[in-house]
């Protein structure tokens, strides 16, 4: 059924590109593939639900450089956000990887060591993706702003916490905390009035 529906919109794709239709020639892939990953997102099968955000971010993104100022910021905007989706849903999040995680790394192992920094990068990645998402969007976008600051701030933490396991020299903490304050004031303001403009829990900015 899914290798059926790919295969005729890659078809359908196809003709749009020959006729000139550069955008519909992406969008059409953008959409079926979106709606793959919402199809295993709502399934729990999350590394899935990555890998066609992944697909579906790439054509948005083709699609918002072949059309018109009026779109593209759009398109660019649900592209870049797709691939910040992609990076954190394909993440190793299994209970496994986790347990004991801290004492592996502390014990020097150089491969959780190595996985670890593998997390810290993709979690990055996805700041960075939500960032240039904002950049993108035509209106404010308080979300992808919020998300990128948020992704942003725990890389780092990450960063400097695997740094203090592997007892390196880190720099005084003090200047970087009042900046990591700072910024998840800024995203946590972002997030709270986005629970009041759509009536969402609290939950939602804890």
């Amino acid at each position: 059924m899914e290798s059926k529906a790919i295969e005729e919109t890659e078809i359908a794709s196809r003709l749009f590109g020959e006729s000139g239709n550069r955008v519909k020639e992406h969008l059409s892939l953008a959409w079926l593939y979106e709606e793959f990953v919402n199809k295993y997102y709502n399934l729990n099968d999350y590394k899935k639900s990555g890998k066609y955000a992944e697909i579906s971010g790439d054509e948005y993104i083709e699609a918002g450089k072949q059309s018109g100022e009026s779109f593209k910021g759009t398109s660019l905007t649900k592209g870049y956000t797709l691939k910040g989706r992609a990076e954190i849903r394909t993440l190793e999040i299994k209970t496994p990887f986790y347990k004991d995680l801290f004492k592996r790394i502390w014990n020097r192992n150089s491969h959780e060591i190595e996985k670890f920094m593998e997390v810290i990068d993709c979690i990055m990645d996805a700041s960075r993706c939500y960032e240039k998402a904002a950049e993108a969007s035509p209106k404010d976008n308080k979300l992808c702003n919020a998300c990128s600051i948020s992704m942003s701030c725990l890389s780092e933490m990450l960063d400097y916490m695997l740094a203090v396991i592997k007892q390196e020299k880190t720099p005084q903490l003090e200047d970087k905390l009042k900046n990591w304050n700072e910024k998840l004031a800024i995203a946590k303001s972002a997030y709270m009035s986005i629970v009041k403009e759509n009536s969402l829990s609290n939950l939602f900015v804890n």
